[in-house]
């Protein structure tokens, strides 16, 4: 089993990130580089026809020929703007298609990675911030079609360019000259405004990160009771019209910002087709032009002004696209897999845990919530883990899980340190329900068993957590859908039915170490005694941590152990704690014990 973890940025150079991003092109969809490739042969041919229409139709007309020569002419213009256009959208929609596909892979490898990060980083802001990056810059260059679109019109108008120099350098060299000038200014202002884009990009994803997550909060049920029985709504839509307005702000500032430099870019071109004007017009008078011809130059300096303008703006914005599509890319490659592989032979028999001197704390944090904690678990035992909140009893299950690892000292798993086994075969022999359980929109059977279906063990599990007789009443029973996400007839549990499923899920893993962190805190009195009766043959011959806040289930416990401000103060059985004169478990015992008499 192999784990993301975040390493180093690197630098990547533009052929690096179009070379990464062909080759997954090849991978998903060959057709792509067809579609695109045909699309190169139609630019290329489609403006030679309509440079040389105005000067056939006025060589015609001088020459007075036949006014069906003129027709021809025209019918011929027609012909190859309706063809382009209806071919180009051909190819147009066909390559939108693939680009959809390359989307949805794209965003599923970011999921991918988000699924499989050590789960520390979940929590870590500038990881969350990374992957939005990533997120965003497939979006903003539209997956693969920006690069493609900016590669397409470079190649066309490249070609298109050295077309049209052929046929207006005859006429006029310094034409051409004024217009590559012209063109070299323009493209500067369009690279400082590049540069002006990616700057705010950067700036604002951390807000555009937190805008996202607040504006899916308002329509997201599972938020939707709590938002309107204790009116949040104003508090959250306070702090998003603050969000909008830093956002709003930033983009007023960034167009203000391009906008100067528009003006400049489109003064140079106006500036540009007067002194074009007036030099052909100055060289019909002097016959060093005919009308005709004057005409087709028109037609071709405006081809290789626009074809040039389109070279130099494009490998621009490939460079806006590679800064944003290299956000995905860096993403992905800089969250590397690590070998989590070791030792796969773990006992199905026994599961010993021991705690040497271990202390944790956070990533970057400075007080530490576990302190110099030892401890041993023995095979078999049911051992209950209390204390107030804060006392560092859920980071300890975190340790256990492998979630996080111990900042000083070692947890040995049958005398070897846990991290030397192979984490897919050490999670095996782990079944959990953790005090924030989470349920899936899928169905009753799917959020027990995860696919690896036994009907018996699922249907034994749900009768030990009394929800058989409840589940068969539904029509479709155990693949009745939870929520109504995907399904209408989805059911809503109740929260303490929800926490019963999630015991049940626990139970059917049929591991040899089972962590119960609150898991009863949302059950009934009543179905929670029951429950708890059944507790010691649910688990027999099954290692166990209880994380209680409710000491009378702790009873029956092999033995307790006291948690206070990440240290263990106390440990015994229920009766031996109570013998403690003033000791904090008998403190807390008779406090809960008062409000029930």
């Amino acid at each position: 089993m192999n784990k993301y973890i975040l390493h180093k940025k690197k630098e990547y150079n533009t052929l690096s990130v179009i070379s990464y991003f062909f080759k997954k092109t090849y991978k998903i969809k060959f057709s792509y580089f067809f579609y695109s490739l045909f699309e190169i042969i139609l630019n290329i041919f489609f403006p030679v026809i309509n440079i040389f229409a105005p000067l056939w139709i006025v060589s015609i007309i001088q020459n007075k020929k036949s006014l069906n020569a003129v027709a021809i002419v025209i019918l011929l213009v027609i012909s190859n703007n309706f063809g382009y256009n209806i071919a180009k959208k051909w190819v147009i929609e066909n390559r939108n298609k693939i680009n959809d596909i390359y989307i949805k892979k794209f965003n599923l490898e970011i999921n991918k990675v988000t699924r499989s990060i050590e789960f520390r980083q979940l929590e870590n802001s500038d990881f969350l911030d990374k992957c939005k990056q990533a997120e965003k810059g497939i979006e903003v260059a539209n997956g693969l079609q920006g690069i493609m679109d900016n590669l397409i019109l470079i190649s066309s108008n490249l070609l298109i360019a050295l077309e049209v120099t052929f046929i207006v350098i005859k006429y006029s060299t310094s034409m051409i000259i004024f217009f590559v000038i012209n063109i070299i200014a323009v493209s500067i202002i369009n690279e400082i405004i590049c540069k002006i884009e990616k700057k705010y990009f950067d700036k604002n994803i951390n807000q555009s990160r937190k805008f996202d997550y607040l504006t899916n909060e308002l329509v997201d049920v599972k938020y939707g009771k709590e938002i309107r029985l204790f009116n949040a709504q104003p508090m959250i839509l306070k702090e998003i019209e603050k969000l909008e307005k830093i956002l709003t702000n930033d983009e007023r500032k960034c167009c203000k910002e391009i906008s100067k430099l528009s003006f400049v870019s489109v003064l140079v071109n106006v500036l540009l087709n007067v002194y074009s004007y007036m030099y052909l017009t100055f060289s019909v008078i002097r016959k060093k032009m005919k009308i005709g011809q004057m005409l087709m130059v028109i037609e071709a300096l405006f081809t290789f002004s626009q074809a040039f303008k389109d070279i130099i703006s494009n490998a621009i914005l490939i460079d806006k696209n590679i800064f944003y599509l290299n956000k995905y890319k860096e993403f992905i490659e800089n969250v590397k897999y690590e070998e989590r592989g070791g030792v796969k032979n773990i006992s199905n028999s026994k599961f010993e845990l021991e705690f040497v001197n271990v202390s944790f704390k956070y990533p970057n944090e400075k007080s530490y919530v576990l302190k110099n904690i030892s401890m041993k678990i023995e095979n078999g035992k049911k051992i209950a883990v209390v204390g107030v909140n804060g006392a560092g009893k859920t980071t300890l299950v975190k340790l256990i899980c492998r979630f996080y690892k111990a900042t000083k000292g070692k947890i040995l798993l049958n005398g070897i340190d846990i991290n030397k086994y192979d984490y897919s075969e050490y999670v095996k022999k782990i079944g959990a329900i953790f005090q924030d359980f989470q349920l899936l929109a899928f169905t009753i059977k799917e959020n027990i068993t995860f696919d690896n279906i036994n009907d018996i063990r699922l249907e034994n599990v749900i009768e030990k957590v009394d929800m058989d007789e409840k589940i068969k009443k539904y029509k479709k029973k155990y693949n009745t859908y939870i929520f109504k996400y995907f399904d209408d007839d989805g059911i809503e549990f109740s929260h303490g039915e929800e926490q019963k499923i999630a015991i049940a899920r626990a139970l059917y893993k049929n591991s040899t170490l089972l962590i119960m962190d609150e898991p009863t805190s949302a059950i009934d009195s009543i179905s929670e005694s029951e429950l708890y009766q059944k507790f010691n043959n649910l688990t027999k011959n099954i290692t166990t941590i209880f994380i209680s806040h409710r000491l009378s289930s702790c009873k029956f416990c092999d033995e307790i152990i006291v948690f206070e401000e990440g240290r263990i103060i106390e440990n015994g059985t229920h009766r031996e704690l109570m013998d403690i004169e003033n000791g904090k478990y008998k403190k807390m015992y008779l406090m809960q014990s008062n409000y029930y008499q």
